[in-house]
């Protein structure tokens, strides 16, 4: 007897957890944004940094 291949998500992952992320996609553009800006508050990136990557502070 063939048993079907399961597609069961692991107990372990979060609910709705998004495994792919297209490049290039916005949610893709909004997640560079918030490591960048963590990064800069974390003092890992200056402000000229978050410039040159097309993100302005207000």
């Amino acid at each position: 007897m063939k048993t079907a291949h399961s597609t069961k998500i692991p107990s372990t992952a979060p609910v709705g957890a998004v495994k792919v992320v297209a490049k290039g996609s916005l949610l893709s553009r909004m997640l560079e944004t918030k490591k960048a800006v963590k990064a800069y508050l974390n003092g890992e990136l200056t402000l000229s940094d978050l410039e040159s990557k097309g993100i302005e502070l207000v």
